[in-house]
């Protein structure tokens, strides 16, 4: 990476810290306030809107901010790659919205939380409306997660300003919702600025939904081992083990956030290159090979430092009688070790090439793997089993993505063009 980008990874790893402490400051006086058990309900709503804010986000965070970073410079593109997107995330929000009024009176455990239910679904809208993925394209990330930042602090000490007793649990879905929908409209904002922001024609909105459709496919099975596990153990084991795992998950997504700035700024740029040079060019496989080194060693030692500092971690953010949640998160830090490398081959790699059919197919026999090593075993190893369904479903993605990109002579490792 050269000078400026080595200054946008450090002002985005800043951010992405910060944003990253903030939460787990939240989650370590909630979790305290509420006790296991009503922390795992809320648990239980709160994966629930990460898992419906995906049907809004449909995956442009790959495909349009690919679009963006290969015409940045065409003004004309720009905007129409805005405005079909915008066209097609109000189309998806209103689905998930009908969606969710038509699911409320038949499902039992979202009628006895209404409250509950209502900001989740809020919360789903506000996140999927996200503009990251323009200033992604961009090159220009930073920008939007200062800002960010920002909101995300707010809402963390409103958060524990508002949560007093069990039953309070609802403000902290709340308050992340106000910081979503607040970066929301303020990066539409930025943007308005130098690329005009309309509407789309709702066949414009309908093409972006048919372009983007394997990515979609993508995120919903991806989801299926990331932000849906917490819902599903819910349903599977009950709330308290649901609870015993969110602890440890969100220690470990927090941990996998600090991946993200150098695979967000690398993504672009072997975007970039790849489609200056194709998937042989000299330039594409120097990056591919730069990012996977990266992602596979920086994966690894923070894997290890998981696996390690797991008692410490879990007592400091969740306090006493969480102990059931330190397995849970050593078993996780294998999980980021495979993450990386699945991250490295796959969103770094195939993606940039135009493999995003291959990727969703691939993405699709890990989201089946941990739903099946889920249903197997949780109902009787609890948290335990659905952290070894998460392990399972990386090591099988990261697999994958070797053997097929071996197969084709795509390995970034390999030299020279296949006969």
């Amino acid at each position: 990476m050269d000078n400026t980008e080595l200054r946008q990874a450090a002002w985005f790893y800043a951010a992405n810290l910060a944003s990253f402490v903030a939460p787990l400051l939240m989650i370590a006086y909630v979790a305290r306030v509420l006790g296991p058990a009503e922390w795992g309900k809320v648990s239980v709503f709160h994966s629930l809107g990460l898992y419906a804010s995906q049907v809004i986000e449909y995956g442009f965070g790959f495909t349009a901010s690919r679009d963006i970073a290969r015409n940045r410079d065409d003004r004309t593109v720009r905007e129409e790659v805005v405005s079909k997107v915008n066209g097609a995330k109000l189309a998806l929000g209103c689905v998930v919205a009908a969606g969710a009024l038509a699911l409320y009176p038949v499902l039992p455990a979202f009628m006895r939380d209404p409250l509950l239910f209502a900001v989740s679904i809020g919360y789903a809208l506000a996140q999927g409306a996200t503009m990251l993925w323009y200033f992604q394209g961009m090159g220009r990330l930073a920008q939007l997660a200062k800002l960010d930042l920002v909101y995300r602090s707010i809402a963390a000490i409103a958060t524990m300003s508002l949560v007093r007793m069990p039953g309070d649990g609802w403000w902290m879905i709340t308050c992340n919702m106000l910081a979503c929908a607040a970066t929301a409209a303020t990066g539409l904002y930025l943007i308005s600025l130098e690329t005009p922001v309309r509407l789309s024609s709702a066949a414009s909105a309908a093409r972006a939904l048919r372009s983007s459709f394997p990515m979609f496919v993508f995120r919903g099975a991806s989801s299926l081992y990331s932000s849906a596990n917490g819902f599903l153990l819910g349903l599977l084991s009950g709330p308290a083990s649901a609870g015993y795992y969110s602890g440890a998950e969100r220690a470990y997504r927090g941990l996998t956030a600090l991946l993200h700035p150098v695979m967000q700024l690398l993504y672009a740029k072997v975007s970039h290159a790849a489609g200056d040079q194709g998937a042989f060019g000299p330039e594409s496989r120097r990056v591919a090979r730069q990012s996977a080194l990266l992602m596979a060693g920086w994966g690894t030692l923070l894997g290890i430092g998981c696996a390690i500092a797991a008692p410490w971690l879990i007592r400091g953010l969740l306090g006493t009688g969480f102990d059931r949640a330190v397995p849970v998160l050593r078993l996780l830090g294998v999980a980021l070790c495979l993450e990386a490398a699945g991250v490295a081959l796959g969103i770094q790699w195939m993606l940039p090439l135009g493999l995003d059919k291959q990727f969703t197919l691939i993405t699709i026999l890990a989201g089946c793997s941990n739903v099946a090593v889920a249903y197997w075993l949780a109902p009787t190893l609890h948290e335990a089993g659905m952290a070894l369904a998460v392990v399972t479903a990386h090591g099988v993605l990261a697999a994958a993505c070797f053997v097929y990109l071996r197969h084709r002579g795509l390995d970034p490792f390999q030299r020279g063009h296949p006969a």
